[in-house]
């Protein structure tokens, strides 16, 4: 930067700019706010890909200075499910169990009744995850 003398400087009229500025940080925390409100996983969409947004939302919250609490992160994609996993997001939410679960517990719960799913819908979960990254890199 002009007029930098040190890297010091430089760094700090670089975090004058991006960093300090409220007015800034509080539109990102708007922004990932919204996202994060607004997530709801496709019906073509795969566990490891909805998973995958949620922690990249949570995480840039966090380091906004805004950490979300894990149970209500547990409950929001338990909301945002699509039809198909109703029968076990109902056994979860009447389990005893279900107070004490965190994330990566729900991740694998979930990851593996996906793939029971698409087994017995026919649905190779090597097709799903392909077809899943495929549409990634389309959307990038």
């Amino acid at each position: 930067m002009l007029g930098s003398k040190t890297a010091k400087n430089v760094w700090d009229k670089l975090e004058n700019i991006y960093a300090s500025d409220s007015n800034v940080k509080e539109a990102k925390l708007q922004i990932y706010r919204e996202k994060f409100e607004q997530l709801k996983m496709k019906d073509d969409d795969n566990i490891a890909t909805y998973f995958q947004h949620i922690n990249e939302i949570t995480n840039t919250l966090e380091g906004l200075g805004e950490p979300i609490d894990e149970k209500t992160i547990i409950r929001k994609i338990l909301r945002m499910l699509p039809r198909r996993f109703n029968p076990k997001v109902s056994v979860l939410e009447y389990s005893e169990n279900m107070a004490k679960l965190n994330k990566e517990e729900l991740h694998g719960i979930l990851i593996a009744y996906e793939m029971i799913f698409d087994e017995e819908e026919g649905i190779s979960h090597l097709e799903t995850t392909f077809a899943a990254s495929k549409k990634t890199n389309k959307d990038k």
